[in-house]
């Protein structure tokens, strides 16, 4: 077995040689191996061991008795361990998620706590892939789901992923290796317990060395997936510029890979996975322009030639601001803006980004709506004699896409009074006979 772990570590380059590595033990068959034979590697590999375990706070003595194995255990090997001891009930419930999920996060949390740089090693093995695999195939996954657990990610690697439990097992006995059974294993009332004792089980009852056929079938999905990545990446690369990514470039991606793309540009613009109904959404607008929330109010946008990220500010409750008294003073998009009947002296200082406006408050029709820019919204500037819609206006002033997406209107019941930075409509321009002013400043909180 020790030669399989080898040609494993050597076949997914995975970091052990001159490094830290920080090995899960649980005090289970699968991580006492592991420590095992990374100890039996560290002459080879030249590398600093440090195991590390978590007590979830779940199984109370047993949790304990598992945490006192794994104390002993590397006291008698000599190998410095971490302990971290974490109420993941508790947790779970304030961040609003399952156990295991919760589990999983602060586990690996903790690793990363205890050096940042170190590498950590954990016991997964080819049974787990294969858990993995049925479990994310009931739960509706793309090909990047079914390819199971990655061997290496991040620096996070896993040496025993090509073994069997069967070879796991053995090996222990082999070692005469004394280990720990969590009891939480049999519980059939986690999907993955149930898998791995009716579902897999089955399986071998079918093929005797389903296994090794799942492994190799596993791989060969992996070649497919990294294929379809490399694919992928070239689209986006090509479709990228300062602005967010091209819907030309976007639409012309093949039919069987748009949404794998669209899926790996939300993810590159929010760093959060879309699901299924998110992409259907971005691709009902992409070229003709809309939005899509994604989560933690993150929004995906088209204008028609970008796909961008726009992130309202958090200190606007809505995404229009109704105006019915002045002055009015507020915060929107990040931007100060105030509307009075009093004309306040300009600033001396010079803003980065300014705007002062005077209309003719007797042709305003009440409320002022103070808003972004809506599909179809046009108005006349003064003293230019024609109409024009935003989004030609915005062309001319060659305005980034955040930039489109960031610019304050104002409107009444009517129609708009003023656009940031492109003027006043022609409608509420100031006249010999105007009696009544309203002055609108908007500037920049980091001018």
């Amino acid at each position: 077995m020790i030669q399989k772990v080898i040609k494993t570590i050597e076949k997914y380059q995975m970091p052990l040689r001159n490094s830290h590595v920080i090995a899960a033990i649980s005090g289970g068959s699968d991580s006492v191996a592991l420590l095992y034979i990374l100890l039996s590697l560290q002459s080879e590999y030249q590398f600093h061991l440090t195991a590390a375990h978590v007590n979830h706070g779940i199984r109370g003595e047993e949790a304990n008795r598992d945490e006192n194995f794994v104390r002993v255990l590397c006291e008698r090997l000599g190998v410095p361990c971490v302990f971290g001891h974490f109420d993941i009930p508790t947790l779970a419930k304030e961040a609003k998620e399952s156990i295991e999920l919760c589990g999983r996060r602060v586990r690996y949390e903790f690793f990363h706590s205890i050096d940042k740089d170190a590498f950590i090693a954990t016991a997964h093995h080819a049974d787990d892939a294969a858990e993995t695999f049925f479990f994310n195939l009931t739960h509706g996954t793309g090909l990047k789901g079914l390819c199971g657990i990655p061997p290496v990610r991040d620096q996070i690697f896993r040496p025993l992923i090509e073994c069997t439990k069967e070879e796991i097992l053995a090996y222990c006995y082999q070692k005469n290796l004394s280990y720990v059974e969590d009891s939480s294993n049999n519980d059939n009332r986690y999907a993955r317990n149930l898998i791995r004792h009716t579902v897999l089980p089955a399986l071998k009852q079918i093929n005797p060395a389903f296994s090794t056929v799942f492994m190799r079938n596993l791989s060969l999905l992996k070649e497919d997936e990294a294929y379809l990545s490399a694919q992928t990446n070239m689209i986006l690369k090509s479709a990228k510029d300062e602005e967010g990514f091209l819907i030309s470039k976007l639409s012309r991606t093949p039919e069987h890979l748009l949404n794998r793309v669209l899926n790996a540009a939300v993810y590159e613009l929010s760093s959060e996975t879309a699901e299924a109904f998110h992409i259907f959404q971005i691709r009902s607008f992409l070229e003709n322009g809309g939005s899509e929330t994604i989560c933690k109010g993150k929004v995906i946008r088209s204008d028609g030639k970008h796909l961008f990220l726009y992130s309202p500010s958090p200190t606007v409750d809505s995404p229009a601001c109704i105006v019915t008294e002045f002055p009015f003073q507020t915060e929107y998009l990040g931007k100060e803006l105030l509307i009075s009947s009093e004309n306040i002296e300009k600033s001396q200082k010079i803003y980065k980004e300014y705007f002062y406006s005077c209309i003719d408050c007797d042709k305003i029709e009440s409320p002022i709506e103070i808003r972004t820019r809506k599909t179809g919204d046009a108005f006349r500037p003064a003293g230019r004699g024609m109409t024009k819609t935003l989004k030609k206006l915005f062309i001319e002033k060659k305005l980034t896409a955040k930039q489109k997406a960031e610019t304050i209107v104002i409107a009444d019941k009517k129609g708009i009074l003023c656009v940031e930075g492109c003027g006043i409509d022609e409608r509420v321009a100031l006249k010999n006979e105007t009696k009544n002013r309203l002055y609108i400043t908007i500037r920049s909180k980091s001018s």
